[in-house]
């Protein structure tokens, strides 16, 4: 019974999870960090933990976030590939905007939802 119980639990949290984190091309809302990585600036998700998320971007992109610069940032963003796990191409930003950190919510600081899931060329 214990197992089932498991089991159960186990397959509501995988349903509810597929949606989270970086899950192929699409259409994302995010809230997260862009940062220098080695000459270049790139957003992080969910910085120091198991499921960080590191985001390249064109540098007509990184020009419009490079106010942002170490600053928690939310929006819309486009990942038009997938590089590897946990790791992508960001194609694309829209709604870009300073974002609060909320220290009674660590959990709601940083995310990647999936919002338009699309085919990777």
């Amino acid at each position: 019974m214990k197992n089932l119980a498991f089991l159960a639990i186990f397959l509501i949290f995988e349903a509810t999870a597929a949606d989270l984190g970086l899950s192929g091309c699409g259409t994302y809302s995010f809230k997260g960090t862009p940062k220098m990585l080695e000459e270049e600036i790139v957003l992080i998700l969910n910085e120091g933990s198991r499921s960080e998320i590191v985001l390249k971007m064109a540098r007509t992109e990184e020009a419009r976030i490079a106010p942002y610069l170490e600053l928690m940032t939310s929006g819309v963003l486009h990942v038009g590939k997938v590089t590897g796990p946990r790791r992508g191409l960001l194609h694309s930003l829209s709604k870009l905007e300073y974002a609060r950190p909320d220290p009674l919510n660590p959990t709601l600081n940083t995310y990647l939802i999936l919002q338009k899931k699309e085919k990777c060329p």
